[in-house]
């Protein structure tokens, strides 16, 4: 899945956003309080609920421009990458791109009925997600 959006707010606030979300994450998660500085390849384990969780590892950050992390779990190996490109001062180009690869026959049979089902559904959540950012952002 791949989903571009231009943004009304700027490219470092968008990622200010993006790493503000997973500073927080790995705070609830682990107990750490990280900086930016510390996020490249830093791995834990996410918790969603009594019997799923899985593991992150941040895979890349560039400040302003770039953020990726892989989260694995039993059924699934997730690649997210995050490319921000400023257009101007007050917008920017957000692209979002995740790719899954399933363990076993059966898991990938499902994962790609649910792909088509819930796919439009995703995409909608991420430009919700980042329609908020930019209202965020203009106040």
């Amino acid at each position: 899945m791949k989903i571009t959006r231009v943004v009304n707010a700027p490219s470092a606030f968008i990622y200010g956003k993006i790493v503000d979300s997973s500073l927080f994450d790995i705070r609830k998660q682990t107990g750490k309080s990280l900086n930016q500085k510390q996020l490249a390849n830093f791995e834990y384990v996410k918790t969603f609920n009594k019997h799923q969780s899985a593991k992150i590892r941040i895979t890349d950050v560039k400040e302003n421009e770039t953020y990726a992390f892989e989260t694995s779990n039993t059924r699934n190996h997730f690649t997210t990458i995050y490319t921000i490109r400023s257009l101007d001062e007050t917008k920017c180009e957000v692209t979002l791109e995740e790719k899954m690869v399933s363990h076993g026959v059966l898991q990938s049979a499902n994962d790609m009925i649910f792909s088509v089902v819930l796919g439009w559904l995703k995409k909608k959540q991420i430009r919700v997600m980042l329609d908020a950012m930019a209202k965020e952002y203009q106040g």
